[in-house]
């Protein structure tokens, strides 16, 4: 056998084995020293087992035995903390216990009254039931109209009965509306004396039939001011009141201070006899310097007019003219302002009345009419259009002159460095009688540049034109309403777009109608489309200025469809043959007006404008090859 050999420890001989060899000797055993604190674990340890096995006792015991072993235990207990706590349980328990047997007798309460109530609303049901039983059973009376019984009377009833009813269910209006209520748009402002909105954008307030007298103390001294106060008013008034006869014990339905102005001092009267009496005695016995006001007005439009039954030969109001109308409407009118052209030729027109009383404004505004002369005009509420803000150093809109830091221009000729008191440019006169030989029109986009826009009106050589057909005006919608750069003019007649767009240009075209010339606008559904007729002694003209944005093929083909409707509906409706005319930016380039040096790229972007031209046999006014826009370079 090869590799290491297997070695083995030998054992020691027994004593037996060897009885001459010496004893052996035996190991000592370990001992383990017990810790300081053994004897309280060992005394815990029997306590914990203890009180596990008592309860294992009691747990198939009642309630009372449990709570006595758990009594017996606590006593036995040497810890006065477990001993406690099992106090304090077994006095939740005896709460709890109490507290269940009141809420038992309380829901004990509710049922029996609860079957109280059942019982009566049963033996009240039963009564109802029996009462409809007996009407049911009685039998019917004879009538002793038997015509009374046919089947139109019935009919008559029923819709009688209905009508009963819808008054019934119909809520009762809580006040009549108001002259507010009637005006629902709110202008931008009003004269200081007519009652209507002050403000934008806020619910229109419910003005009742208070007649107020108001009192100005802003001119008085500073002494008198602070002695004349609204407490010092009202006793004056009310004391000077009583001396006379059958008003001994007058005294002011309420003196109010205005919120807006401290100096307006408000006195409520009760009806037009005493708004009056207490406006007298303000006027003769507040101190030096108090002003009382006009009485509030309201405002009413009447349209169709007869202009002789208003205005004299001078143009002027007729004189006892608000008197008649007051009597002939049953009102009172304050006063009367016309508000067609007066130098005009035509035998009617429009002018606003003020009245006194809102309850006479909403009655003449729910009937529709006003009586003028024997004949009738149409009412509508007044919209007060004041003019815009305007700027006389730069003849801009927006500002005042006192705040403008612009180089001053003439509101004249439209030139910078001059005022238009010291500008020698001559006025172009508004009379031509050589108008009606020769048609001038003139077509420009001003490119949003207000005093391009005036250059061009003001100019020498626009005189004798009939039409400015201008594209892309500086306008701007504000609050509502449409503000261009300019306003007006003395020898044009503005017109604009029939529809605006929300946004910053509201417009992109307008037309501007000599005022010798007749005219009468076309309405268009489209913002850069504005269309007019123009009526000359031997034809009649369509003339629309048009902008098409560049690049939108869907805009010049919407701008076309809205010129091919219209273009259609005014030869139908006016039954002549009318000339048409279109002038505008149509942002389009095509060989046909522009000639060999429009690139071939470009060559059918116009072709809208070519089949409408085709649909209305119109031919190009400008000459082949004429440049429409030049470069700034």
């Amino acid at each position: 056998m090869t590799g290491r050999a297997e070695t083995r420890t030998p054992e020691p001989p027994d004593r037996d084995e060897h009885e001459n060899s010496p004893p052996r000797l035996l190991r000592p055993r370990r001992s383990t020293r017990p810790p300081n604190n053994y004897a309280q674990e060992q005394e815990l340890d029997i306590e914990q087992s203890n009180a596990r096995s008592q309860r294992k006792k009691t747990q198939g015991k009642p309630v009372a035995q449990r709570e006595a072993v758990a009594s017996e235990s606590s006593t036995e207990s040497e810890d006065p903390n477990a001993s406690e706590l099992l106090k304090e349980l077994v006095k939740l328990r005896k709460e709890i216990r109490q507290r269940d047997e009141l809420h038992k007798e309380e829901l004990q309460k509710v049922k029996e009254e609860f079957t109280a109530l059942k019982e009566e609303f049963s033996a009240a049901l039963a009564e109802v039931r029996h009462e409809l039983q007996t009407l049911a059973d009685r039998p019917a009376t004879p009538q002793p109209h038997p015509e009374s019984c046919s089947p139109n009377n019935h009919d008559a009833i029923l819709r009688e009965i209905q009508s009963l009813r819808e008054e019934i269910s119909a809520p009762a209006p809580t006040n009549s509306p108001s002259y507010a209520d009637v005006a629902r748009t709110p202008p931008t402002s009003y004269p200081s004396n007519i009652r209507t909105l002050s403000t934008l954008n806020t619910t229109p307030t419910t003005f009742t039939e208070t007649l107020y007298c108001t009192i100005d103390t802003s001119k008085m001294t500073e002494s008198e001011n602070e002695r004349k106060s609204a407490g010092s008013i009202r006793a004056t008034i009310e004391k000077e009141v009583r001396t006379m006869d059958d008003h001994t014990h007058w005294r002011c339905r309420a003196v109010t201070v205005s919120p807006r102005d401290p100096n307006r001092i408000r006195i409520a009267c009760r009806d037009e006899a005493e708004h009056q009496l207490v406006k007298k005695v303000a006027e003769e016995k507040i101190g030096t310097g108090a002003r009382v006001l006009r009485d509030e007005l309201y405002p009413l439009k009447v349209d169709s007019v007869k202009k002789s039954a208003v205005l004299d030969e001078n143009h002027d109001i007729l004189a006892g003219a608000a008197a008649a109308l007051g009597e002939e409407n049953e009102t009172t009118v304050a006063r009367i302002t016309w508000l067609s052209s007066k130098e005009a030729a035509k035998p009617y027109g429009s002018m606003v009345v003020y009245l006194t009383k809102g309850s006479d404004a909403r009655r003449l505004l729910a009937d529709g009419y006003f009586h003028v002369g024997g004949e009738s005009g149409t009412t509508s509420v007044f919209e007060y259009r004041p003019r815009p803000m305007q700027c006389y150093n730069c003849q801009e809109i927006g500002h005042k002159a006192f705040q403008c830091k612009k180089t001053q221009k003439c509101a004249k000729c439209a030139t910078e460095g001059h005022h238009h008191s010291r500008c020698d440019q001559e006025v172009p006169n508004s009379t031509h009688h050589a108008m009606n030989k020769k048609l001038g029109m003139i077509q420009l986009n001003v490119r949003k540049q207000g005093a391009v826009h005036e250059s061009l009106m003001n100019d020498e050589q626009t005189k004798d034109a009939v039409v400015l057909a201008i594209q892309e005006p500086q306008a701007r919608r504000i609050q509502g309403r449409l503000l261009t750069t300019p306003m007006g003019h003395h020898k044009w007649t503005k017109m604009v777009p029939s529809t605006w767009r929300e946004g910053r240009w509201a417009i992109r075209s307008m037309l501007w109608i000599n005022k010798d010339v007749e005219a009468e606008q076309v309405r268009i559904e489209s913002p850069d489309l504005t269309a007019a007729v123009i009526r000359l002694p031997e034809r009649l003209i369509f003339i629309a200025s048009v902008y098409v944005e560049g690049g939108e093929v869907s805009a010049l083909i919407d701008a076309c469809d809205h010129l091919r409707k219209a273009i259609i509906k005014v030869r139908r409706d006016t039954g002549a043959v009318v000339d048409i005319i279109i002038m505008g930016d149509f942002n389009r380039h095509d060989q046909l007006w522009g000639g060999d040096e429009v690139s071939f790229g470009r060559q059918g972007e116009a072709d809208p404008i070519i089949d409408l031209m085709n649909e209305f046999a119109l031919s190009s006014l400008l000459k082949r090859g004429t440049k429409t826009w030049h470069g700034e370079g």
